[in-house]
């Protein structure tokens, strides 16, 4: 509740600091935003007063928090691009890198954000992670583009000091695939999707063509609220 009330209180001061801006897009993200799905109206609607909103809405979230009323609640609020943290549709790689969901959730999360209708779904993926072979890329890839994504974003395994994935791999001495590996398995990824109808819109990731990006770093100029955010106005 403090959070929420913060947050509010943030975004209030740039209204009053910068005027009615023209905002061409909104993003949620950095984490899971739908852990707050309850206050997100407010935030919304805050976002709303103080500022001319004319661009589409985006936001993250994950299978372990999605569920059918979710989705529908992300609709009537607005959103009309989500991106689903999938990471990998088998059970151990997910073991692996701490997430609590197993690969039937995340495929399951994927159908009730497809049957939902959103005008842009991005699943994300990981790849280069501990013990995976190019066959298991191939397989994960394969139940993501089954799943029709809009967008699909595949991430080689960032570990950074603070997170569980990197105590993991500490603890547990596991050592990621090596460069030429990496390499090979995103050479994998650009054929695979340019194969099932997908090009390439940054370095990590293909949408299908005429649909709307998802994206959270092509701005030229931008406001962030919350905790860790950032802004830039040139």
């Amino acid at each position: 509740a403090r959070y929420h009330q913060a947050l509010l209180t943030e975004i209030q001061r740039a209204g009053n600091q910068y005027g009615k801006l023209n905002i061409s897009s909104l993003y949620f993200g950095g984490g899971t935003p739908t852990l707050m799905l309850a206050e997100l109206g407010d935030v919304m609607n805050a976002i709303r007063e103080q500022f001319a909103l004319a661009g589409p809405a985006a936001i993250e979230t994950t299978p372990a928090d999605l569920t059918t009323e979710t989705a529908a609640r992300l609709r009537s609020l607005g959103f009309g691009l989500v991106s689903l943290g999938v990471q990998s549709y088998q059970d151990r790689f997910l073991r692996n890198i701490g997430r609590p969901y197993n690969g039937a959730t995340a495929a399951h999360a994927c159908a009730i954000l497809k049957d939902a209708g959103f005008p842009t779904l991005n699943i994300d993926l990981m790849f280069a992670l501990p013990g995976q072979t190019i066959a298991d890329l191939r397989r994960d890839l394969g139940d993501a583009i089954r799943h029709g994504p809009d967008q699909i974003t595949c991430y080689p395994l960032f570990t950074f000091p603070y997170t569980s994935v990197n105590r993991w791999v500490i603890k547990n001495r596991v050592v990621v695939p090596k460069l030429w590996l990496r390499w090979r398995m995103y050479r994998v990824i650009c054929d695979m999707l340019g194969e099932n109808g997908y090009v390439r819109a940054s370095v990590w990731s293909f949408i299908r063509q005429g649909t709307t990006a998802f994206s959270s770093v092509t701005r030229d100029r931008y406001l962030g609220f919350g905790a860790g955010a950032a802004s830039y106005n040139g």
